[in-house]
């Protein structure tokens, strides 16, 4: 049987280890919550990048089903072909923004 100081030692260290285990748990639980408001995060960028791309493109593709129906009509021709080219430019530039973060992403990483 233990003394009466052995006891107390072994319960100081049982409630020790438990408080390590406590903190440990709370850590755990903080970086799990940590990653699960990243994923949400990149889950609303990745909806947002989506839209930014789906917007030039069905712009582009209406332009360019005018440009099959528009006939001989040279002008309504070169408003199409502005557009196509504006919007190009536009993914263009979403791409590099994409390419750019996800540079970030990896120097991060």
């Amino acid at each position: 049987m233990l003394g009466l100081a052995a006891t107390v030692a072994a319960a100081t260290a049982l409630g020790r280890a438990a408080r390590a285990e406590d903190k440990a748990g709370t850590a755990a639980e903080a970086r799990l919550e940590a990653l699960r408001q990243a994923l949400a995060d990149h889950a609303k960028e990745a909806s947002r990048l989506d839209h930014a791309f789906r917007t030039p493109i069905g712009a582009a593709a209406a332009a360019l089903q005018l440009l099959e129906t528009s006939g001989d009509d040279p002008e309504l021709q070169a408003q199409a072909r502005q557009v196509i080219a504006r919007q190009l430019s536009r993914m263009t530039a979403l791409t590099e923004s994409l390419r750019e973060a996800a540079q970030r992403l990896g120097d991060q990483a």
